[in-house]
């Protein structure tokens, strides 16, 4: 347990926070706090989990951006939900991505945990991308990765990572009541 992965879970944990309150604060804290965790998983051979940390720098930027634009006369970013097809096509594309970049990780790098790896990193980029585009369902995703990622980083010596994750699951079913309570006033208003 190093500093650094400590002052990365308080950042992270400060945005999540940020994030379910739809503040566009969140996102310069992201970028802070993912930099932090780059370096943190490259240290601990989670390959996948430590490039998809400049994944997330890059979609922080953009949600930066993008969130100021949507935002309503009374400050609050607006969300909206998925359709039932767009749904099942994001379920059976993260299913295939996990799979796709497991059997990729395992073939070159290796690593202790390759499908674990590749599960939290792939369910990741889908639920930030979620995200940034303002879907509530961005919130089911992050509650699979927090599961994931418990598991994973407990079994990789992370324990205040994995400590960190626990408590994001239940910031993210939060997130999840709170966002769609917040689609249902928005979908009210219009």
């Amino acid at each position: 347990m190093s500093t650094l992965e400590w002052c990365a879970a308080a950042l992270i944990l400060a945005n999540i926070i940020l994030a379910a309150r739809r503040s566009v604060w969140n996102f310069p804290v992201a970028i802070v706090a993912v930099s932090l965790y780059a370096i943190v998983f490259w240290q601990a051979k989670l390959y996948s989990m430590a490039g998809l940390q400049l994944f997330f720098v890059a979609m922080n930027i953009y949600g930066w951006l993008a969130w100021k634009k949507e935002k309503t006369e009374s400050g609050d970013v607006r969300v909206r939900h998925l359709s039932i097809p767009a749904r099942l096509a994001w379920i059976a594309g993260s299913i295939g991505a996990v799979g796709a970049w497991g059997t990729v990780m395992q073939q070159l790098v290796g690593g202790p945990f390759p499908y674990s790896d590749a599960a939290g990193a792939m369910l990741s980029v889908v639920a930030q991308l979620l995200m940034v585009w303002r879907y509530v369902e961005n919130w089911a995703w992050w509650i699979a990765v927090n599961i994931i990622s418990v598991v994973l980083f407990m079994e990789s010596g992370l324990y205040v990572s994995s400590g960190l994750y626990m408590i994001n699951w239940v910031l993210a079913v939060y997130g999840l009541i709170r966002w769609s309570r917040d689609a249902r006033v928005q979908a009210k208003a219009i």
